[in-house]
Parts: C-alpha cells; sequence; structure tokens
C-alpha cells in the first residue's frame, strides 16, 4: 500500500462519520475555493494585458502622431514649392498656408514629444522641433527678401525699377539715339539677370551705366537733371532688386540645408516607433502564452483536487441510495420489505421515514378495500335504476341510501321528475307550433302571389322608363351636336368678322401707304422740275463754253505755229462743250419723261385712292352685318346651349328612374325569393314540430 491509497482510506474512514449535508457543504467549499482562485488569476492576467493594451495603444499614437507630423512637413514643403514657383502669383496666399501648416507640424511634434516611448526619442523630438523652428527663419527670410524685390513686374523692387525706366523712355528728346540703344543694353542685361540671376549681370549693369552717362553728356538735352535723377532712381532699383534676390536665393539655400534635418529625424523616429511596436508585440506574446500556461495548470489542479473529492462523496453516498433503490424495486414487484438501516447520517433517516411510510400505506390501503365493497353494492342499485329510466319509463323512483349515492340516486329522482314536466310541456308546444307553422304557410302562399304579380309591374315599368330614357338620350346627342354645330358657326362668324375687321385695317393701311406714295411722287415732279432748271443751266454753259471755245481756236489760228497747242486745247474744250450739250439735251428729254410719268402716275394713284375708299365702306359694312350675323348666332348658341343642358338633365333624371325601377324589380324578385324561401321554412317548420310531438310521446309521463 502506497502514501496515496493510505491517504485515501484515511479520507474515507473521516467522510464516513461525516453527515451528507457536511460533506455537500465541503464539496461546495472546495469549488468555491478553485472559481476563487480562478478569478484572481484572471484579474492578474487581465490586469497585465490591459497594462500590455495601454502601453500598445501609446506606441499606436506616438506612431499616428509621427505619421501627422510627416503629413504636415511634406504640406509645409509642398507651399514651400509653391511659393518659389515663378508662374505661381497668388504668393501670399501660399505664403499664408506655409505659415499655417508650420504650425500645425509644430503642434503635431508636440505631441510627438508627449507620446514619445522612451529620452532618445523625446530628445530626437526636441531636435526636430529645435529644425522645424530654424527652417521656418531661414523661409520667412527668403519669402520677405522675394516679396520685397517683387515676384512680378507688379509688385515691389521690380515694379518700382519698371515704373523708372519707363518714365525715363518717355522723358527721352526725340533724336536720343544714343540714350536709346544704352537703355536697350541695361534692360537686357536686366532681363539676363532675372532669368539667371547671376552676379556677373550686376557688374555689367554698373559697366553700361557709364556708357549711358557719356552719351547723355554728348546729348545735353534741356532736361538732363530730370533724365539723371529718374536713371539713379532706375539703378537704385535694381541694384536692390538684385541685392533682394541673391539673399532671397541664400536664404532658400539655408532653409532648404535645414529642412534636411526633419526628414532625418523623422526617419528616425519611424524606426524607433517600429521597433518598440515589434518590443511590445513580443511581449504581449510572451504575456499571453505565460498567462494561457498559469491558467492551464490551476485549472489542472482543481480538477485533480475536485475529482478525488467527488469520488470520496459520492462512494459515502451511493451504497445507501443503491439500498434504497434496492428497496424500492422490491416493493413494486409485490414483496413486503423494508430499509432496516441505522446509520445515524440523512439518507438513514431517509430509509426510516420511508419504512414508516410503508406501514401507513397498508393501513389505509385495507380500509379503502373495504369502502370499495359497500360503495359497489350502491353503484348496482343505481345502475339498477338507470336501466328503467333509459326504457323511457319517467314514473319509476331511485331509492335513496345513506353512503355516498345517496345524493347521485336524489338527484336522479329530481332529473326524471323535471324532465317529464318539460316533455309535458315540450309536447303542449308542438301541437300549437304544428297549427301555427301551417296557417303561416297559407298565408306565404298568397302574399307569393301578390308579389310574383307587382315584380311583373315593375318589370314592365323598368322597360317602359328604359325606352324613354334611350330616347332622350338620342335627344340630348342631338342637342349637343346642334350646339356644337351652332358654336362651330358663331365661331366661324367671329374668325370672318374679324378677317373683314383685318382686311378693313390693311385697306385703311394702303390708303396711307397711297397717299404717302402720291405726296413722294408729287416731290418728285418738284424734284424733276428744278432738275430742269439745272440741265438748261448746264446747256446755257456748254453753249457759251463752245462758243468760247471758237474763239479761242480762232485766235490760235491767227497766232500761228506759236498758237498751235492753244488749238489743241481749244478743240478739245469745244468737243467737250458739245458732249455737255448733248448730254443735257438726252437729260432733258429723260426729264421730260419722267414728268409725263409721274403725271400718270398721279392719276393712277388717285384712281386706287377712290377704289380703296369704296372697298373700305363695303368692308365696314360686311363688318356690320357680320356682327349682326355674330349676335343672331350667339343668341342661337345660347338658346341651343339650353336646350342641351336640359336634355341632359331629363336624361339623368329618366336614368335615376330606369335604376331606382331596377332597384324595385330587384327588391321585388329578392322579396318574392325570401317568400318562396320562408315557404319552404314553414313547411320545414310544420315537419319539425309534428317530428317532435312523435318523438315526446314515446315518453312514458305521469298523470
Amino acid at each position: 500500500m502506497n502514501f496515496y491509497q493510505g491517504l485515501v482510506l484515511r479520507l474515507e474512514e473521516a467522510l464516513g462519520q461525516r453527515s451528507v449535508a457536511w460533506r455537500t457543504k465541503t464539496l461546495t467549499r472546495g469549488i468555491m475555493g478553485g472559481f476563487a482562485l480562478l478569478g484572481l488569476i484572471y484579474v492578474l492576467t487581465f490586469a497585465m494585458d490591459e497594462f500590455a493594451h495601454s502601453q500598445m495603444e501609446r506606441i499606436d499614437e506616438f506612431e499616428l502622431a509621427l505619421k501627422t507630423a510627416e503629413v504636415n512637413y511634406v504640406q509645409v514643403r509642398r507651399d514651400e514649392k509653391n511659393f518659389y514657383l515663378p508662374f505661381k502669383l497668388d504668393k501670399p496666399r501660399y505664403l499664408k498656408q506655409h505659415d499655417e501648416q508650420t504650425k500645425k507640424l509644430l503642434k503635431s511634434i508636440d505631441e510627438v514629444i508627449a507620446l514619445s516611448p522612451d529620452e532618445a526619442s523625446t530628445a530626437k523630438a526636441k531636435e526636430m522641433q529645435q529644425a522645424v523652428k530654424l527652417y521656418k527663419e531661414k523661409f520667412d527670410i527668403s519669402a520677405k527678401k522675394i516679396l520685397e524685390a517683387g515676384f512680378n513686374e507688379e509688385h515691389g523692387l521690380h515694379k518700382v525699377m519698371r515704373t523708372a525706366i519707363r518714365e525715363l523712355e518717355s522723358k527721352l528728346p526725340n533724336n536720343a539715339n544714343e540714350l536709346e540703344i544704352s537703355i536697350l543694353k541695361l534692360r537686357k542685361i536686366e532681363k539676363d539677370f532675372i532669368q539667371r540671376e547671376d552676379i556677373k549681370y550686376k557688374q555689367e549693369h554698373t559697366a553700361e551705366r557709364a556708357g549711358f552717362g557719356t552719351a547723355l553728356s554728348r546729348l545735353n538735352p534741356a532736361n538732363k537733371d530730370e533724365i539723371n535723377t529718374l536713371f539713379s532712381q532706375y539703378t537704385q532699383a535694381f541694384d536692390a532688386y538684385v541685392d533682394a534676390q541673391l539673399a532671397a536665393r541664400q536664404a532658400e539655400k539655408e532653409a532648404n540645408k535645414a529642412s534636411d534635418k526633419p526628414e532625418e529625424v523623422l526617419e528616425t523616429l519611424t524606426k524607433v516607433a517600429l521597433s518598440a511596436i515589434d518590443s511590445q508585440e513580443s511581449f504581449d506574446k510572451m504575456l499571453s502564452n505565460t498567462s494561457v500556461a498559469i491558467f492551464t495548470l490551476v485549472l489542472i489542479g482543481i480538477a485533480l483536487i475536485l475529482t478525488l473529492m467527488v469520488t470520496l462523496i459520492a462512494k459515502g453516498i451511493r451504497q445507501p441510495v443503491e439500498h434504497l433503490h434496492n428497496t424500492v424495486e422490491a416493493l413494486a414487484n409485490g414483496e413486503d420489505v423494508r430499509t432496516d438501516m441505522e446509520q445515524p447520517d440523512e439518507l438513514g433517516e431517509l430509509g426510516r421515514s420511508f419504512d414508516r411510510m410503508i406501514e401507513e400505506r397498508n393501513a389505509v390501503q385495507q380500509g379503502i378495500i373495504d369502502e370499495n365493497e359497500k360503495l359497489n353494492d350502491a353503484v348496482l342499485n343505481l345502475l339498477q335504476a338507470v336501466a328503467i329510466l333509459a326504457r323511457k319509463d319517467l314514473t319509476h323512483k331511485v331509492p335513496v341510501t345513506e353512503d355516498v349515492t345517496g345524493p347521485v340516486a336524489d338527484a336522479l329522482n329530481l332529473l326524471s321528475s323535471e324532465t317529464a314536466k318539460v316533455l309535458q310541456r315540450v309536447s303542449d308546444l308542438s301541437a300549437d307550433v304544428t297549427q301555427a307553422s301551417l296557417l303561416v304557410k297559407e298565408q306565404s302562399d298568397e302574399v307569393m302571389g301578390i308579389a310574383e304579380k307587382e315584380s311583373e309591374e315593375v318589370e314592365k315599368a323598368s322597360k317602359a322608363l328604359t325606352t324613354a330614357a334611350d330616347s332622350m338620350t338620342k335627344i340630348a346627342a342631338v342637342a349637343r351636336s346642334a350646339n356644337q354645330s351652332a358654336e362651330h358657326a358663331m365661331k366661324t362668324t367671329r374668325q370672318a368678322m374679324e378677317s373683314v375687321n383685318t382686311t378693313v385695317s390693311g385697306i385703311n393701311n394702303t390708303r396711307e401707304t397711297i397717299r404717302e406714295t402720291e405726296k413722294r411722287i408729287k416731290r418728285l415732279g418738284e424734284r424733276s422740275q428744278e432738275i430742269s432748271l439745272a440741265v438748261n443751266l448746264i446747256n446755257s454753259i456748254s453753249e457759251r463754253t463752245h462758243i468760247l471755245a471758237l474763239n479761242a481756236s480762232m485766235h490760235a489760228a491767227s497766232a500761228g505755229e506759236a498758237g498751235r497747242g492753244f488749238a489743241v486745247v481749244a478743240d478739245e474744250v469745244q468737243r467737250l462743250a458739245e458732249n455737255a450739250r448733248q448730254a443735257t439735251q438726252q437729260i432733258s428729254s429723260l426729264v421730260h419723261n419722267i414728268q409725263a410719268d409721274t403725271a400718270e402716275t398721279m392719276s393712277a394713284m388717285n384712281q386706287a385712292i377712290e377704289q380703296v375708299v369704296a372697298g373700305s365702306r363695303l368692308a365696314e359694312q360686311a363688318g356690320q352685318q357680320m356682327e349682326v350675323t355674330e349676335q343672331n348666332t350667339a343668341q342661337l348658341v345660347k338658346a341651343v346651349q339650353q336646350i342641351a343642358v336640359a336634355s341632359e338633365a331629363q336624361v339623368r333624371v329618366n336614368r335615376d328612374l330606369v335604376v331606382r325601377a331596377e332597384a324595385i324589380n330587384a327588391s321585388t324578385q329578392y322579396t318574392n325569393a325570401k317568400l318562396k324561401e320562408q315557404s319552404l321554412q314553414t313547411h320545414s317548420l310544420v315537419e319539425y314540430a309534428r317530428g317532435l310531438l312523435s318523438a315526446v310521446r314515446v315518453f312514458k309521463l305521469p298523470d
């Protein structure tokens, strides 16, 4: 025998001397202790898991803050590039966006510092913060210089320089070619510097200024002092522009150099965050494995202890329970046995109580047997009395005893007595119902005959009303057609009257047009007379010219060789005068023809005006007659509409009458059907009354 077996035997002896309640309580305490231990381990595991989860969340927040800082930094550099691009003209907007994004970047760096997992990360984040501030300082210097210089011709020193050179060009004298060439060279050097931003162009610009001074000294214009002042303003603006641009580029280079540091720090911090995440994940995995191992070991230990306790307690309870079970099965098989359990625990008390219950049950069972024999005799008496009553003999009385069947016998006697009274009353009523049903059947037959005659009359009236309704419907249709025709005639008359009015208006317009044309033709005749006067004047001039030309040719002929050239001219003038005279004769003939045609046109116009006036009068008379016709047609339309409305109303009335007649006919048919059904029901009622009377007379009733 080993130690474990000895321990089990000693535990069995100890448990055997204890009650079942004590053993159950001990088992319950063991189970509760095991669950308490499990709960403690779970709480510790949960606390460790929460700690690890909070560390992981902090690292995630640190990584998110790094991502936010990286995004803000990229946006800052994007706004910087947009500001430096020459074709981006909205410089102030990008500068403002750069300031806002820089503030966001510094704020996100503050969050990175607050969430840093160690001192080294905090130091790196602070180093990045200082680098961003240095970058911002250099960028602000560069932006200030760019804005000072001007990012196009409309801003800053660039605008001052451009205004001064343009005003200088406007003040140059007209013949100052050397000065204009010198200014063109200066502006070319200025353009080269704006494109390339090289300091050598400033030296070339300074050298070219001497050439401009030399040329100005040789020319010595009246406004030399003003030109010198404007030139000095231009050169000073150019020098300041060059210095600002060079300073801006230097500051830009320093800002770009300073921007490299935040990128390096961001990359370092990102590596730190990734390393912290890996470490935390490894720690979480190790912690999870440890928790699972501890939890598993504790569960196994508790399971072993509980198994041992349950086995011992079950062994102490199983034997008495099996003895009780065997006793119950023996009693079920009809054996008279007892448990005879003497042990002092709850199961022994249960066995003794079970034995007492068996003794009491046997005594009660013997008393029940005696009562059953007495009850059987009484029940046989009741069955005999019920058999007599079942043979429809309600005059028999059941004997009443003092046992439990006495009330039942008394109740059966009362039931038979009351049933006899009811059946006697039913027999009398059945005879009365039979006579009443016969009378109702005769009256129903009479009502059915009357209803059939009424149905035939209503059907004839309905057919007549239907015929009348169809006639009125046709009348209403004819009235509507007449109404439509009248409305169409009135509409046609109105359109004809409008056409006549339009014709009258057109004739009046034509008359006014003809009158205007007559006035213009009169003015044309007057202008032709004026042309005739002008033509006569030209003809007179040409005749005089012809005479002068003849005189001139005669003088030229008398002058001999010296006047030959003048003779040629005189001949040409004479020929020209002859042509002018012929042309004036043609014009005069044309003007005479125009005057004749104008007179004929005037006569035709007058005749046309008279005809238009006559046509206008006829059109007005036609319009008046059309108006009278329209009024008569309107009255006719109103009358036809009244007839149509009245016809439609009569149609509706006839339709209502037809519907009512059909409803009366349907109601009459329904009444006739119901009367037939009532007749059938009355016949059935007579048969039922006779059957009821026959059924009641089967019973033997007391007198």
